[in-house]
């Protein structure tokens, strides 16, 4: 059998990898050949086309951003060879780590460290310390730096948090750093993301239009109740109507509706009943008029209630829809003084109610409120 045989002339730069080797129990033979025992963590050149023994990836003692990746950086990270032409310019020693799968697998490795706990949960996370701001925007370490910031001690996780100040708006449209975002407002307590409100104040109600704004901008309502909490709800509230409509704001609303006082909840209630029916009848916006039916003070939820019970063919109209109907079973189900009104055109309107699937189901409603 014919052995490999080691490389003894002197090797170009470029033609080498740098690969960590792991301590083996005893020799190994690798193609015929001994191979002897190495010391843990010791690192041996290897010539292109040379069999490379076993190896174990280390803690890393510090991540450099994707794509930036370097052999002198990080053990955890996955070595490389050049490409082409060893007399090639390899000046840049990290040019050949960008690519995705050595990517995906060494943030694989750190997700390991960081949920064994440990000094290797320390190591990793002290690997990604400098890199978040770049980090939270790359498909695979984004999730390296959510799980950084659930298993972090606080202050730690506040200090990777703090790296995206003046980052939260590219963040927040970005398909991967929004769930970073997310995860910080979750995990850590209002005080550490207070700067994420700042950021987002001027431009909230183009973030509650956006599919990944919405859900951070709930997020913040429901977290923060400081004085800058208190100005991004004036300024959602200012496009109550609007955003209620919407396919991704109206869960915000929702979510304003839960948290606001009663003077926002007061506007809120002139902003919806300035096209009434229609948000009742519109696809999101018959759940933000639901909320508004629980939420807000007696006298603007009775005047909403008496408006869409108006008469008999605001009723129909209103059953008819088939998120309208959502709301006028609603009416029907909370106590007040619209309810006699209602029954008041009950009579007039049931021969219409019966030609309508929506329209029988209220009926049903009707009969209950008589039983």
């Amino acid at each position: 059998m014919q052995t490999m045989q080691t490389c003894d002339v002197p090797v170009p730069a470029c033609a080498v990898r740098w690969v960590p080797v792991m301590m083996m129990p005893a020799p190994t033979m690798l193609s015929g050949q001994m191979t002897p025992m190495l010391p843990s963590g010791q690192v041996t050149p290897v010539c292109q086309g040379q069999m490379t023994p076993m190896t174990s990836m280390q803690p890393p003692a510090k991540m450099a951003p994707p794509g930036q990746w370097s052999s002198s950086a990080s053990t955890a990270a996955p070595s490389g060879v050049c490409s082409g032409d060893c007399s090639a310019d390899c000046s840049d020693a990290g040019s050949d780590f960008g690519d995705d799968g050595d990517v995906a697998e060494a943030c694989a490795e750190l997700l390991e460290q960081i949920h064994a706990g440990g000094d290797a949960r320390d190591a990793a996370i002290e690997a990604l310390e400098g890199s978040v701001d770049e980090l939270a925007f790359d498909a695979s370490a984004c999730r390296v730096v959510q799980a950084a910031l659930e298993h972090a001690p606080e202050h730690v996780a506040a200090n990777l948090a703090l790296e995206l100040r003046g980052h939260v708006r590219a963040a927040i449209h970005s398909p991967h750093a929004n769930h970073v975002i997310q995860k910080m407002i979750d995990v850590l307590p209002a005080c550490h993301t207070q700067f994420v409100l700042e950021e987002v104040i001027g431009a909230a109600a183009e973030l509650a239009k956006h599919r990944f704004g919405s859900r951070v901008l709930t997020r913040l309502v429901h977290r923060h109740s400081c004085e800058l909490a208190q100005t991004l709800t004036n300024e959602l509230v200012r496009d109550a109507s609007d955003l209620s409509r919407h396919t991704f704001a109206h869960y915000v609303m929702e979510a304003v509706l839960d948290n606001a006082q009663s003077t926002e909840l007061h506007f809120i209630a002139n902003a919806l009943r300035s096209d009434l029916a229609r948000n009742a009848k519109n696809r999101s916006g018959t759940h933000v008029v639901e909320r508004a039916l629980l939420r807000c003070e007696v006298d603007d939820r009775n005047a909403m209630m008496m408006e869409l019970f108006e008469h008999a063919n605001a009723m129909v109209s209103l059953v008819e829809n088939q998120f309208g109907c959502h709301v006028a079973k609603s009416l029907l189900r909370i106590p007040g003084p619209h309810l006699a009104h209602a029954k008041g055109h009950f009579e007039e309107a049931k021969p219409l109610l019966q030609k309508t699937k929506y329209g029988r189901r209220l009926i049903e409603e009707f009969k209950r409120l008589d039983q």
